[in-house]
């Protein structure tokens, strides 16, 4: 007997009709009346054992149970595959990331963004969309937080990959009915994504290799109570994609061709010095690459970015209803594009930085579990501001600003099993929100000439308020098997991302409040309905949301329109209001050789702007009526897994030009209404196939195959118009308009290890 916590045992009280499975460090959590009970633990490799105990208060229990052995020379067993998609019931999303690799595989790896982007809510991104879009939101509203540390983009370049390497993440959650009282500063959603914190008890390695990327883990113990992982990714697109598609006519021939690359790691230590205490240590940095040529409009375009996440926590465990937990983190986020097209260059640098400090204190007290504590984040930004040339003259933006900011917020949260059958969740937080020097305040007239300038000195007071977001949720339990939620959640935003509304590359940037740009928030209402048949065998869940918005944010014009004008960056953001609202359902079959599901959401997203579209409302950018997917998963023995993905989305909403004229020599774009075009409809299909030479608990080998956009769908990155510029010298137009799709079909091979 090792005495060493086992995962996915199955533990059952037969009385109360209660089956639950261990976690990954052998724990589960079972709620019950007071009495004695016979308690069945089961595992395909401990057996079978009856555990007999009385109940009189809230205890903690340690089963102790030793290993079987077999003296059969072929045995086969039948057990109920384990749900790689959890958390239904509760209308938020949980990943199981051991059951990850059964799932269909993109581009030769099992991405947990894509994975997420084929359940309700999260929109099924688009070619070169890398944001998460949740419920009619912008990508820029949700938090995403890796083990605590804040992330400002999700995504690799163009959204093939995300940043997290699943070798190194053992957890991840999407809340997207209402946030805990412990998160803010967004108005979507919450993406929580956590490392490995457990001991291994050898040193092992995973990943895979293949023909696009390649990623391995390497996990280390360093003695019983100190571990160390260790991850890296890096792909090669330009050595082989590339190629490989121009031979197959996969890669349009329109004059365009473009190198993309990146690069990203991860390393965690883990601390257990006793029994009650754990120290982690997490960090992650990725760097991204590209380069696009179109050769008929001698147009070139670099774009890099680069990430870096980390966070040091130390939590403590007085008992199983007391803990207490401290975190150090910091994010940082840089992007540059760059744009050169015969002798006018643009440059769009931009950069976030934060640093933070959060407290939190658990306990329980009879029905109710409550929760405390204060975050503080300092934020550093240096929004993007045009830097032009024009025939090799350079032109200095005299209104460039840098901002320093500062947020302190207070939240309790308590959890209270009111009856047996109802539950309530019950939040606030307070935030105090602080911006400081150095800053000029500038005053412009309507010719952007400066009226007066004050300045703020180095930590001085330039702008600061208060907010309070109440947070409150209702959940009915009909029976095991079905069960009811309601929910209400006021967020504010601090941290703005502004984006270019008529561009489909990622030039988006952070802004934050401040005295002359306003805090976002939104009023949250949800509802869902969620049922299981056979012993979750089926599960279906059923929600609906609405979403009012205020002081969101949209540039007034394009950077890319910026010639002949000067760009104060406080007076090129227009300021609306918006709403979202629509309705969702899944189906999902967890058991047998066919497993999958069905998801459908039907939304409507708009805003409103004084400024834009003569004050009437448009849809938002990411606007989808229509976001459909099937998921489907075969596997009809231990050797093979099979698996199709089906996707279809109603096209991105944009600002296309409706007339075009010559003056001075250069094409003047004449533009129709915001937002009332939409590209093309996105659809896609993807297919994956795994053979395993051996599949075991510590050790695993097989090859996977799959084909993205398999049937060689055109999804276009963006729409254009291009000009000629032979035609301007004789006054003349020939106007075409274009796509730019980049890849189509993708095939990749690879080989997934661990030992």
């Amino acid at each position: 007997m090792t005495q060493k916590p086992i995962p996915d045992v199955t533990v059952s009280l037969p009385e109360l009709q209660i089956n639950k499975q261990t976690d990954a460090n052998g724990k589960v959590t079972i709620k019950t009346t007071k009495g004695n009970f016979i308690i069945i633990t089961q595992h395909i490799s401990y057996g079978y054992h009856h555990h007999s105990t009385v109940i009189s208060q809230d205890t903690t229990l340690t089963l102790y149970i030793a290993p079987i052995s077999y003296n059969r020379n072929e045995f086969v067993v039948t057990a109920r595959r384990e749900k790689a998609i959890e958390g239904l019931s509760g209308g938020n999303i949980t990943l199981n990331i051991q059951r990850l690799q059964n799932l269909p595989q993109f581009l030769g790896s099992c991405d947990p963004l894509k994975i997420l982007q084929l359940t309700p809510g999260v929109q099924t991104a688009g070619t070169g969309n890398s944001g998460l879009f949740v419920r009619g939101g912008e990508s820029g509203q949700n938090l995403v937080l890796f083990n605590d540390a804040p992330v400002y983009q999700p995504s690799h370049l163009l959204g093939f990959f995300s940043i997290f390497n699943t070798g190194h993440i053992s957890y991840l959650q999407l809340q997207k009915n209402g946030m805990e009282s412990q998160y803010g500063g967004r108005l979507s959603s919450v993406l929580l994504v956590k490392s490995p914190d457990t001991i291994p008890e050898k040193i092992s390695i995973s990943g895979n290799v293949g023909i696009l990327a390649s990623q391995a883990t390497l996990s280390i113990p360093l003695g019983n109570k100190y571990a160390l992982y260790v991850s890296a990714r890096k792909t090669y697109m330009n050595l082989i994609l590339n190629p490989l598609l121009s031979g197959l006519g996969a890669i349009s021939d329109d004059g365009e061709s473009f190198n993309y690359d990146f690069q990203d790691y991860n390393l965690s230590f883990i601390a257990r010095p006793s029994e009650k205490d754990i120290i982690t240590f997490h960090s992650y940095f990725g760097a991204d690459k590209f380069k696009l040529e179109q050769d008929e409009y001698q147009l070139t375009g670099k774009m890099n970015w680069s990430n870096l996440a980390a966070s040091l926590q130390w939590k403590h465990n007085w008992n199983i209803d007391k803990s207490f937990r401290q975190i150090i983190f910091t994010g940082r986020y840089q992007n540059n594009l760059k744009n050169d097209q015969t002798g006018f260059d643009i440059e769009l640098p931009s950069l976030i930085s934060t640093l933070g400090y959060k407290n939190e204190f658990t306990f329980k007290s009879g029905p109710v579990k409550y929760s405390s504590g204060i975050e503080y984040n300092y934020y550093y930004l240096e929004p993007q501001t045009p830097l032009l040339k024009i025939n090799q003259n350079l032109y200095d933006n005299l209104a460039y600003q840098k901002y320093k900011n500062h947020s302190l917020a207070f939240f309790a949260e308590s959890n209270w099993q009111m009856t047996p059958k109802l539950s309530a969740r019950i939040g606030l937080r307070y935030t105090y929100y602080l911006q400081t020097g150095p800053y000029d305040n500038v005053l412009y007239n309507e010719y952007d000439d400066v009226i007066s300038s004050t300045h703020f000195s180095k930590g001085s007071k330039v702008y600061d308020n208060h907010y309070i977001e109440p947070r409150a949720e209702l959940k009915y339990r009909f029976s095991e098997n079905n069960s009811a939620h309601i929910s209400y959640n006021h967020h504010n935003q601090f941290i703005n991302l502004v984006s270019i509304s008529s561009v489909g590359l990622p030039t988006d940037f952070w802004v934050p409040a401040s005295r002359n740009i306003p805090s976002q928030h939104s009023d949250n209402f949800s509802a869902g309905y969620y049922h299981s048949i056979y012993e979750n065998d089926y599960e279906i869940s059923v929600e609906g949301y609405y979403r009012q918005m205020s002081d969101q944010m949209e540039l007034k014009s394009e950077l890319f329109d910026l010639m002949s004008q000067k760009f104060i960056l406080e007076k090129s953001i227009a300021y609306g209001k918006g709403n979202a609202y629509g309705g969702e359902i899944m189906l999902k079959k967890n058991t047998g050789k066919i497993t999958g599901w069905i998801s459908y959401a039907l939304g409507w997203s708009y805003r409103k702007f004084p400024e834009i579209n003569n004050g009437k409302k448009f849809p938002a950018k990411h606007d989808r009526r229509h976001d459909l997917s099937f998921t489907l998963v075969y596997s009809p023995n231990r050797k093979w897994d099979f698996s199709s993905v089906f996707v279809y989305a109603t096209g991105n909403a944009f600002t296309l030009p409706i007339g075009m004229y010559i003056m001075g020599g250069l094409p003047i774009k004449e533009y129709g209404e915001y937002n009332s075009f939409r590209l093309p409809d996105y659809h896609r299909i993807d297919l994956s196939a795994t053979y395993w030479f051996f599949k075991e608990k510590e050790r695993e080998s097989g090859f996977n195959f799959s084909i993205y956009n398999a049937y060689n769908r055109s999804n276009p990155l963006y729409l254009y118009f291009g000009v000629k510029e032979s035609d301007l010298e004789n006054n003349y137009l020939k106007i075409r308009r274009k796509q730019s799709a980049l890849y189509k079909i993708v095939p990749s091979i690879s080989w997934m290890f661990k030992f």
